[in-house]
């Protein structure tokens, strides 16, 4: 009887396990925070916004509504913040520059195959602002969110005051393969 009032706890818990070279220490990149206030300036700026929707080949490129423009970063603002305390011990930050692209680059991966977010960089200017602050260039992040048979991917890219882009592919058993590209434009129209 004992036995069996302690092994009831058990199976009732989810335990993932950490990954070896899981960092406990130092804080990471608040990417989602980051994003939220992105989306904050923007809904009390004056930006022309454009949305280029790509379906199919088919192209739609239209003018949105500033106070639209958060359900269109939705796929940024609802991902998991893996910088909480809740999930950080599953991943792992590694800090590299890159020469080619003049940057510092904060990579997050994790090997818990459950995790939605596989992958975050977030790329930092090496140049500080005129306080002396980094400035954000861009966050890239590689999304794998669950849906039962269905396989999503989606891929996910921030430029900082500039634009958002996130392609979609979706894999459902018995249909063909769908590839959906949603690109927002607030603050670059430049080719």
């Amino acid at each position: 009887m004992i036995f069996l009032c302690l092994a009831v706890p058990f199976a009732f818990c989810k335990h993932k396990k950490k990954p070896a070279n899981a960092n406990s220490d130092g804080a990471f990149f608040p990417v989602v925070s980051f994003i939220k206030g992105q989306v904050k300036d923007i809904d009390t700026s004056l930006y022309r916004i454009i949305k280029i929707e790509t379906t199919d080949n088919r192209i739609d490129t239209q003018y949105i509504k500033r106070e639209d423009f958060k359900t269109y970063a939705k796929d940024f603002t609802s991902l998991p913040d893996i910088s909480s305390e809740k999930i950080k011990d599953d991943y792992t930050e590694t800090k590299t520059y890159d020469d080619v692209l003049k940057s510092f680059i904060l990579t997050y991966t994790t090997d818990v195959k459950d995790n939605e977010i596989q992958k975050e960089d977030v790329m930092i200017d090496p140049e500080p602002d005129e306080n002396g602050n980094s400035k954000v260039k861009s966050i890239i992040i590689d999304e794998w969110p669950n849906h039962g048979d269905t396989i999503i991917h989606k891929s996910l890219l921030w430029q900082t005051n500039k634009r958002f882009l996130v392609v979609t592919k979706i894999d459902a058993p018995g249909a063909p393969e769908k590839i959906t590209r949603l690109e927002v434009v607030w603050n670059d129209f430049n080719p």
